[in-house]
């Protein structure tokens, strides 16, 4: 796979995510297509701002919530517990 091949970015069913819902007459599951990725423009707006001033796509604060989101998230599942997340001064914590 290339960057701009028509399935660029895209993941293999293998990795595709899987929502499981309580209904009335049991438990459903729906497989989740994982979006389309695309670092590439993650990095050129990287670089449109250092060198043109362009405002930031993902704010710096922002990727680091979702770094420690990934974490506790990884964190919940190695220890089967709800891991709290504090979400930053003055904000309510999450849980995950």
């Amino acid at each position: 796979m290339r960057p701009g091949s028509p399935d660029w970015g895209a993941d293999e069913e293998s990795a595709y995510g899987t929502l499981a819902s309580v209904e009335e007459n049991g438990i459903s599951q729906e497989i989740i297509v994982t979006e389309f990725g695309n670092y590439g423009r993650y990095y050129d707006n990287i670089y449109q701002a250092m060198t043109c001033g362009a405002d930031l796509l993902v704010k710096p604060e922002e990727a680091v919530d979702v770094l420690r989101i990934v974490e506790a998230a990884q964190e919940s599942q190695d220890q089967k517990l709800r891991i709290r997340l504090k979400s930053g001064i003055g904000k309510e914590s999450l849980r995950v």
